[in-house]
């Protein structure tokens, strides 16, 4: 059944925020209704980090991959039981999770 697994892949690099003569993005939110329950995805640009929100269904999971540089480092700052598959991507931090309320953090070193 589709929507068992999803991947969350948020484009938030300051080239992808913004049309030619548009301001940038500050935040997103979408809301998906699967057959296992809400997906809910949303993040934020503030102050040198980007905050992002994923709500994952009830008996279903995620791979939720975050645009990170090395300049940059990413925390899981809400949600219990991330897993971070290391060297995944060289652009980007991987997550595998299971059901419940995500938050994670990109922020500059």
């Amino acid at each position: 059944v589709a929507f068992k697994h999803f991947v969350v892949e948020p484009k938030t690099r300051p080239n992808e925020l913004a049309a030619p003569g548009f301001e940038p993005l500050k935040n997103v939110a979408a809301h998906f209704a699967s057959p296992y329950g809400d997906i809910i995805s949303a993040w934020r640009v503030d102050e040198g980090q980007t905050l992002y929100a994923v709500l994952v269904p009830f008996n279903s999971s995620a791979t939720i991959i975050l645009p990170c540089d090395e300049n940059q480092q990413a925390e899981v700052v809400n949600g219990e039981g991330a897993v971070r598959v290391d060297g995944a991507r060289s652009d980007a931090v991987v997550y595998e999770v299971g059901s419940g309320a995500w938050t994670f953090c990109v922020s500059d070193k």
